[in-house]
């Protein structure tokens, strides 16, 4: 009798088992269906990009001609919306870095028209797209002169090029725009590709080009996850995006230059806690006692160390977009499905790591005390209330002592009344005295280095170019205004920024 319900229950089980195997390739099948159904050819993807250029060539007064070629090339939709972005960084990149003005062209015995080219070839199972232009090229040795200058790290050995590129606030652009952003990006590009578990190359010739290189896979799998919390929040963080996990030991934060870090090989990295981050500034005091749960993040060659309450585990990560709704929303790049149905937020991990740049002063100031730091000074002027407060609350929450005036004329009058002011902030269109006059009246005064940063709607060259001759040393247009850009402008011309309030 036993013998006999032993026999039934191994025959069960063999039958059972041969019908899982038969259920997990019948869904393996039918994911490879729908993932060939998500997929969409290639170039006329690539031509969707020509619009793009020609209104970034518009309006830096570039001659360019774009070209895309991508035959029997196809690719996932997944992949190709997150393509996106860092492909218009590149193109814009191209023109505001890259192709010169035609004169210029002309004399150097080149064509009028600049060539933009986006080819695409498949290669196995992946993709290889190039985006090349005809234009300067990078001038390497004076990229890495400015990395030694402006930023966070200092040159060791041999630097890849693109490492040089990603570094926040490295560029060959000598003013900030809304096509030149003062290396703020590439960064993001790297780390955007990275994700797709791709890779980002770039080769150049100076005075004949620069091209670069991705090469993503033609589908994207699903990538693992960290799944942490802070402050009573569930999140999620690309496990491509954490280097190192670990538990902070009494003593090892430092201060270096006003800023809270710790000592890791290869150097001193900022620490923030992850909520100061994601808050812009505004988030909880530093709190490094009781061994807390350290994150280290990296993208794009740069690092910051974050703390977090704990970490639960690892997770599948499929994203999904947050929606039309949010966005405005960069410091998350969508949310991702717990098995228990949880939505749970994914960190922007670059994004994070600018903010951390943003708020970390630059290398060869003296170390700052702080039992006796002054906050760097802003005068914010604008007639418009709710630009007004909107760049006061950014300041405020990077660290900033800030200061604001409604229009040219009171800006004026608080410029004279103020002793000490690190960087004056102005709209353009004011009443009784517009942003360019208040220019000028600074330029002449007794204080004319004070630095002066025109954030306006009008976006037109000759708008530009009379910011540019009223003396304005950054020109930021609000149609193109993004919290961490005008912060990093900020920085670069404020000084350094006290560390966290450290419990």
């Amino acid at each position: 009798m036993i013998g006999g319900v032993e026999r039934d229950v191994f025959q069960l089980t063999a039958r059972l088992r041969k019908l899982a195997q038969q259920s997990s390739l019948a869904l393996e099948q039918i994911d490879d269906t729908i993932r060939d159904l998500s997929m969409a050819p290639l170039n006329p993807w690539l031509q969707t990009f020509s619009t793009a250029v020609r209104t970034a060539a518009r309006s830096a007064a570039r001659d360019v001609k774009f070209e895309a070629e991508a035959t029997s090339v196809e690719l996932g939709r997944a992949v190709l919306a997150k393509l996106r972005e860092p492909m218009l960084h590149l193109l814009r990149n191209a023109i505001a870095h890259g192709i010169e003005p035609a004169a210029d062209r002309v004399a150097m015995g080149k064509s009028r028209h600049g060539t933009i080219r986006c080819v695409g070839h498949r290669d196995g199972d992946r993709i290889r797209i190039e985006v090349s232009d005809d234009g300067r090229g990078v001038d390497r040795a004076a990229l890495a002169q400015q990395a030694q200058r402006d930023a966070a790290v200092q040159l060791d050995g041999e630097v890849s090029l693109l490492d040089l590129m990603c570094l926040v606030g490295v560029s060959t652009a000598k003013t900030a725009g809304n096509l030149a952003g003062r290396g703020v990006g590439m960064s993001a590009v790297s780390q955007s590709v990275t994700e797709l578990g791709g890779t980002l190359e770039v080769t150049t010739t100076v005075g004949q080009g620069t091209t670069f290189i991705i090469h993503v896979p033609v589908r994207i799998s699903r990538a693992q996850g960290i799944i942490v919390t802070a402050a009573g929040h569930t999140l999620a963080l690309p496990m491509l995006a954490v280097q190192r996990v670990f538990r902070l030991e009494a003593g090892a934060a430092i201060f270096v230059g006003g800023v809270r870090c710790v000592e890791l090989s290869g150097g001193s990295v900022p620490l923030f806690d992850i909520m100061t981050l994601i808050a812009a500034g505004a988030g909880r005091s530093l709190d490094t006692t009781g061994r807390p749960v350290t994150l280290l993040l990296h993208a794009g060659g740069r690092r910051v160390a974050v703390l977090v309450d704990d970490v639960l585990r690892d997770l599948p990560l499929v994203t999904k977009p947050l929606g039309a709704q949010f966005a405005d929303v960069r410091t998350f790049s969508g949310c991702a499905v717990s098995p228990d149905g949880t939505l749970i937020p994914v960190l922007e991990v670059p994004v994070l790591i600018d903010r951390a740049s943003a708020m970390t002063p630059k290398p060869g100031r003296a170390p700052v005390d702080e039992t006796s730091y002054k906050r760097p000074v802003v005068l914010v002027v604008d007639d418009a209330l709710t630009m007004r407060t909107l760049q006061r609350n950014l300041l405020v929450g990077a660290g900033y002592e800030v200061h604001t005036a409604t229009d040219g004329q009171d800006g004026w009058e608080m410029f004279c009344r103020l002793e000490h002011i690190d960087v004056v902030v102005s709209d353009v269109q004011m009443p009784r005295m517009d942003g360019f006059a208040l220019c000028e009246h600074i330029r002449a005064s007794g204080r004319a280095e004070v630095p002066v940063i025109l954030v306006t709607s009008l976006g037109g060259d000759k708008d530009r170019e009379r910011g540019a001759a009223a003396g304005a040393d950054g020109y930021i247009v609000k149609g193109d205004f993004e919290a961490e850009s005008f912060l990093g402008v900020i920085n670069r011309f404020a000084g350094p920024i006290a560390g966290e309030t450290v419990a």
